[in-house]
């Protein structure tokens, strides 16, 4: 070997890694496959005759209830039994389905259309005897609004004259046939609305097809229609509905919203229909079960969570939005980082301490944090997209990271090098890009790339405003279906394959860069 080559090294153990990595996903698959089997839902069958676990409220005394993230059952719960243990809230329907299956739950709150879904879906499911209370669902509108009487005199015309209790039968019929919403083919000459929609609470209001369907839905079109509007209809979870209407993101928003005292205190409703609160329980023997071979329930699982209604466009869709924030902010920020660096080495005190003040503050807030001040407050009357958001707010994390990797890493070059070159004569930026920089790039570019693929796993958060990114269209998935196996491991193996990708890329980018892997050679020696 002659001096000028070079030997690479490479890490040990690299494919044993990823092999068993492979190994654990497969095993896990497998384990959750069994599981998965026993609680598939029976779409066909009957399960109006299962014999609940518990029956009485005292049965319930000790134990665990779940319900949606921003619910108010609560209080109703412990007035029926005072004794009923820890309260837990989950974001959609179907994690509250799959905590009850898992027993991490003992029941859960729902409303009764939703129950009764879901008990003719689930044949290892059941309804609790006694309702938990009756309630008026509605439209809310922000305080003061004047859309609240104009939609409100049409809602209440419409339940005068019976067409609301005739789509609510529509909407809660076990027949998926006829469960289609008008098109907007009116003019729209009064202008848009902005409507903020649960997209999980089938059958009143869900994300199917590619549009948001159910009974909230088709009432708020027929309003639209006769006030000659168009409504634009943005799907999120029912937690993040409220906090839509509040910030002025939305116009109004549905999506079975119980009316409260204190709901009525911060926003104005129009009642749409009355509907009884019921506790969905685990059947007592275990459910009929759903028939059928164990691969036809896979392939039944798989058709229903890729093919039917081209539901594999979510995924496609949420990689895209998941790449475009994760390319945007990593270059953003590593050009916001470099910029704090040209700040601090200028040696200025005052812009030292506010770069440092900034890193400080950044590195020590969770990004869902960030994420939501930046949404609902700083930018809460702008009409700025979640995903323009999410990537200043993902620049500016990813930016005080950088920084602060940048700085330590040409703290670290001796300084005995830069004086030697200002004693040769070098300017100051001179030595500083010649000199100091390529050698802190050999020390900081290999942690960058790691930050890299760490923020591609930290964008996973952005559902929390309502983008729909990989993780985001897995909920969607979840919330048609009411089965976690196939959108949870398909997302898991993207965001692996991602991160992968994004590691080897990096990886040979900084190889080419890396001075001490290039050969070394002196102008007229041969070697």
């Amino acid at each position: 070997m002659s001096n000028a080559e070079k030997l690479e090294v490479r890490p040990p153990g690299r494919r044993r890694h990823v092999a068993l990595a492979l190994l654990i996903i497969a095993v896990s698959l497998l384990a959750t496959l069994v599981p998965a089997r026993a609680y598939a839902p029976d779409s066909d069958g009957d399960s109006s005759a299962n014999t609940p676990e518990y029956t009485t409220w005292n049965d319930l005394s000790g134990k665990t209830v779940g319900m949606v993230t921003g619910a108010t059952f609560e209080t109703a719960l412990r007035e029926k039994c005072p004794d009923v243990g820890d309260v837990v809230y989950y974001s959609t329907t179907s994690d509250l389905i799959a905590a009850l299956q898992a027993h991490k739950v003992d029941a859960f709150i729902n409303s009764m259309a939703v129950g009764t879904l879901v008990q003719n879906r689930y044949s290892d499911l059941a309804l609790f005897p006694e309702v938990l209370g009756e309630y008026e669902i509605g439209i809310a509108f922000p305080k003061g609004s004047n859309l609240t009487s104009q939609f409100g005199q049409i809602i209440d015309r419409l339940r005068d004259d019976g067409t609301s209790n005739k789509l609510w039968d529509k909407w809660t019929a076990g027949d998926d046939g006829d469960k289609t919403v008008p098109e907007q083919d009116w003019a729209g000459a009064n202008g848009t609305y902005r409507v903020a929609a649960c997209q999980s609470l089938e059958p009143v209001s869900y994300l199917g097809n590619g549009q948001m369907l159910g009974f909230d839905i088709e009432m708020l079109l027929t309003c639209a229609k006769e006030l000659d509007v168009h409504l634009d209809f943005k799907p999120m979870e029912f937690s993040d509905v409220l906090s839509y209407i509040q910030s002025g993101k939305s116009d109004f928003g549905c999506g079975s919203i119980l009316i409260t005292k204190e709901r009525a205190e911060a926003m104005d409703f129009a009642p749409t229909h009355e509907n009884d609160l019921i506790l969905v329980v685990r059947a007592a023997d275990g459910g009929s079960g759903s028939g059928g071979s164990f691969i036809d329930g896979i392939a039944q699982s798989f058709y229903k969570t890729f093919i039917k209604e081209n539901r594999w466009t979510y995924i496609v869709s949420g990689l895209g939005t998941t790449m475009i924030i994760t390319l945007s902010s990593a270059i953003l920020g590593t050009a916001l980082g470099f910029i704090t660096v040209l700040l601090r080495r200028r040696g200025n005190r005052v812009a030292g301490a506010l770069v440092g003040g900034f890193e400080g503050l950044m590195n020590r807030l969770p990004i869902v944090v960030v994420l939501m001040v930046f949404y609902y407050v700083i930018f809460g009357s702008a009409n700025l997209s979640g995903t323009v958001v999410s990537i200043f707010a993902f620049t500016l994390a990813f930016g005080a990271t950088a920084g602060s990797i940048m700085w330590s890493s040409v703290r670290a070059v001796d300084g005995g090098q830069s004086e030697a070159s200002l004693a040769l004569g070098f300017s100051e930026n001179q030595t500083f890009f010649g000199v100091v920089l390529p050698q802190a790039a050999h020390q900081f570019l290999p942690m960058l790339s790691s930050q890299i693929v760490s923020l591609t796993k930290q964008t996973a958060v952005v559902g929390y405003i309502a983008v729909m990114d990989l993780t985001r269209a897995s909920d969607v998935i979840r919330s048609l279906t009411m089965e976690a196996f196939f959108p949870l491991f398909c997302i898991a193996a993207i965001y692996f394959a991602l991160c992968c990708v994004f590691a080897t890329v990096l990886g040979a980018v900084i190889r080419r860069l890396d001075y001490e892997r290039k050969p070394r050679t002196v102008k007229g020696v041969d070697l």
